[in-house]
């Protein structure tokens, strides 16, 4: 948790093996233990070493008899430096460097093509990764690359690239299969967000912290739902179809087109629904008595001005019939709220309306149909319109899939009503709700009340050009969204900010047992600013995590990648550079590491790389003598050059290559492995 600080080892004397400050880091923990570096390594094993490592192929016979003929007829060690430097230059600028890197951080990404859960349906999770190819061959900084995909729907202007990128926390799981509760699986892939997060940026056994204080290292309990409450507010709900999505043509040069009309959709009915949203929140509302309250399934009451369900059961579809005098309104207004006034009993099962019908029923039983012209909802809270409420379809206004707190929703009449004129006459509404959650269990009203008003500002609304521009410019973007071809990318989305959903510790970790809410930020003790951090979304979170009051996340970077170069990390416990975590072998070179990575090269990968490859200690010869297999037999000193192991991915393309089946075809829709006959007949 301490700042880098960078303190330089004294020049190495008399031996002339350094070839840059991190071979003097190196040969002074070497010679502190009574070590000496081994020889360079021979031309074709630095060669195959380095090409394993910054391509994850194997070089071909061609390279290495080109190499090594340029170091035969060099004249001098300039010369020779340059012929190791343009190989290595050679290798950085291929394709393949985009696909070994993104290997690495798929696995930490938990990347998968398929929700992971049951049956374990496909996800086209493809572009996801693609985009990690390119931003590894683009060499695109590593604050950026992080930001992107923490929060790339949060960044100003956000670029179909960036939407892409969210996927990165969509690797989560869902758990498809019937009589689940979405809420439960939601909360696990929260959880999931915010432990994969913190380990791989922080490196930190954060994940203990849900249940109690760590035993260890200085984090507290509430301050691991401070983190939670900032991965909280996103739109997905564990709901089959992964919503939300956006649909990525196969051809890149269709992307940003097509993911931009996406993400304006999302904008637009947003915008759109806050232009009644606002009159919603102001107006004055006259509660409305029910004189009559019928269901077509289980009981219902009236207490006071509120309706709840009084027993019984209540099936997908049921449908509701209330009736009150004839009032003057223009607008009629349904709160759905919570069965529990208990803020720690939330959330509920979804309370969704999926169509509002109302009818004029005069004093001799002559019933008129009154026109509905829009909806506009307290919050988008759910993935549908707020007008799906005026068709008969399982789509509406209220909580879906589950109800989080009051939703109220205002039906504009196309036409006020008088009440002068029908002095004597009934209003009946008829409320269905047609829509279920996992396992068809129903989304109905639990307890919801009604008002009105006669608020002209609603019918000028209605009449307004700048709601008749918002739904003609809905009409077109829909338009051009349906038309996109392609792979239903999951994404992050956040709710709107009159949608946020309430974080409270979970006592002991039980998401079942809430305790007091909680806001965003991060633990105190990395909180360096003498002000303190404002971190209330995952914006400022993604921007606090790669910026520098924050020493931890360069050091992390920089130690999984020497990790990958020599077989361990400088702190060996990749995941945990905490209290239960061993200490580095070599504290002043980690923290030169960071420095060169993070402000040198301002994040960017390749030109650290070249660094380290061309370095002595990383061009010693891997072969080990006795005496020095003796003394560190797991090369913890670097006293010999790196011998690791290949990744499975590596020994597949190894094969490939040796045997001229290798294609060099990047990116596009994932590919099943071959099944053996009758794996599936479970």
């Amino acid at each position: 948790l301490t700042p880098i600080q960078v303190t330089m080892p004294d020049r190495s004397s008399g031996t002339g093996w350094s070839r840059d400050r991190i071979d003097e880091f190196t040969l002074q923990v070497m010679q502190r233990h009574g070590l000496e570096p081994s020889p360079q390594a021979p031309p074709s094993q630095w060669l195959r070493r380095a090409s394993f490592d910054l391509t994850g192929l194997p070089p071909m016979t061609e390279q290495l008899v080109r190499f090594e003929t340029a170091l035969a007829r060099s004249r001098s060690l300039a010369a020779t430096e340059a012929i190791y430097a343009a190989e290595v230059d050679r290798m950085l600028a291929t394709d393949a460097f985009g696909e070994r890197w993104a290997s690495l951080w798929m696995d930490l990404a938990r990347y998968a093509d398929s929700m992971g859960f049951e049956k374990d349906p496909h996800r086209a999770m493809w572009p996801y990764r693609d985009w990690l190819i390119d931003a590894f061959n683009q060499d695109m900084p590593y604050d950026a690359f992080s930001i992107k995909q923490l929060a790339g729907d949060l960044l100003p202007d956000a670029t179909a690239s960036d939407w892409v990128a969210t996927a990165f926390h969509r690797n989560t799981q869902t758990n498809t299969e019937g009589g689940t509760d979405d809420e439960e699986f939601r909360v696990a892939a929260i959880i999931d967000r915010v432990n994969t997060t913190w380990t791989i940026w922080q490196a930190t056994t954060f994940g203990c912290v849900q249940c109690h204080s760590h035993p260890y290292d200085p984090y507290q309990h509430e301050e691991y739902y401070k983190s939670l409450a900032l991965f909280n507010n996103t739109l997905d709900a564990d709901l089959n179809d992964d919503f939300p999505t956006i649909t990525v043509p196969e051809s890149v040069d269709d992307r940003e087109a097509a993911i931009d009309w996406q993400s304006q959709w999302l904008r637009a009915r947003e915008d759109r629904n806050n232009l009644g949203r606002e009159l919603l929140e102001s107006d004055s509302w006259q509660p409305i008595r029910p004189l009559l309250v019928e269901s077509t399934g289980g009981r219902l009451a009236i207490r006071g001005s509120t309706i709840v369900e009084d027993g019984g059961t209540f099936p997908v579809g049921v449908a509701y019939t209330v009736e009150f005098p004839a009032r003057s309104m223009s607008v009629l207004r349904v709160d759905i709220l919570p069965s529990s006034d208990q803020a720690t009993d939330l959330p509920e099962n979804a309370s969704l309306l999926t169509q509002l019908r109302a009818e004029l029923v005069g004093e001799s039983g002559r019933v008129d149909s009154i026109p509905l012209a829009t909806v506009f909802a307290s919050g988008l809270a759910t993935p549908y319109q707020p007008d799906a409420a005026l068709k008969n379809n399982r789509e509406g206004v209220g909580g879906y899939p589950k109800l989080f707190g009051p939703q109220a929703a205002a039906f504009v009449l196309a036409k006020p009503i008088d009440s002068s004129v029908n002095a004597h006459a009934r209003i009946r509404l008829t409320l269905s709700q047609g829509a279920s959650t996992a396992g068809n269990i129903a989304s109905y009203l639990r307890r919801f009340r009604l008002s009105s008003s006669t608020n002209p500002d609603w019918q000028a609304l209605l009449q307004s050009e700048t709601l008749k521009a918002a739904d003609q410019r809905l009409v077109e973007i829909r338009r051009e969204v349906q038309a996109v071809q392609g792979a239903k990318l999951p994404v992050i989305a956040s709710r709107p900010s009159e949608s946020r959903r309430e974080t409270r510790v979970f006592i002991r970790g039980n998401w079942l047992d809430r305790g007091d809410p909680v806001d965003g930020g991060i633990p105190r003790v990395l909180d360096r600013s003498p002000e303190g951090v404002q971190i209330n979304d995952r914006l400022a979170f993604a921007n606090w995590l790669v910026g520098q009051d924050n020493p931890l996340a360069a050091r992390v970077w920089a130690n999984r990648i020497w990790a990958q170069l020599f077989g361990r990390g400088i702190v060996e416990t990749l995941e945990d550079f905490g209290s239960s975590g061993l200490l580095p072998t070599h504290p002043r070179l980690l923290d030169y590491l960071a420095t060169r990575v993070r402000d040198h090269h301002r994040w960017r990968l390749k030109p650290f790389l070249r660094e380290l490859v061309l370095s002595s200690t990383y061009r010693q010869d891997h072969r080990v003598t006795p005496e020095s297999l003796a003394m560190d037999a797991g090369n913890r000193y670097l006293a010999r050059g790196p011998r690791t192991r290949l990744s499975a991915e590596m020994i597949r393309d190894q094969a490939l290559a040796a045997s001229g089946l290798m294609t060099k075809k990047i990116g596009g829709p994932s590919v099943m492995p071959p099944q053996p006959d009758g794996i599936w007949q479970t």
